[in-house]
């Protein structure tokens, strides 16, 4: 598929089929996502994927979107905000370019 291809037809899903999510597949779209630029390369971003029922309903309890509650897989990413420039988010910006790489690899 072509990027103007992709990138066109991306859409958000909010119903999810229960099948299990191979983890061969997330170890891919996370791979994707680590290519995203971030601020002076510190590529200071986790990921954490979920798949307990338990966690997800916790998320979800705690204020978290009911679509975490019924997704097959979540992924949780996570950016420091240790930094000296703080008039520019950097680390809003960084998370923001994994989380886009992560959604248009799904």
């Amino acid at each position: 598929m072509e990027l103007i291809e992709v990138l066109t037809n991306r859409r958000s899903v909010r119903k999810f089929s229960n099948r299990r999510v191979h983890q061969d597949l997330i170890k891919d779209i996370i791979g994707l996502a680590v290519c995203a630029p971030s601020a002076c390369n510190r590529q200071e971003w986790r990921f954490i994927v979920i798949e307990s029922e338990e966690i997800k309903r916790n998320i979800f309890d705690f204020g978290g979107s009911e679509v975490i509650a019924h997704a097959p897989v979540v992924i949780l990413i996570l950016y420091s905000n240790q930094t000296n420039n703080l008039e520019y988010s950097d680390h809003i910006q960084s998370a923001s370019a994994a989380i886009q790489n992560l959604l248009l690899a799904a």
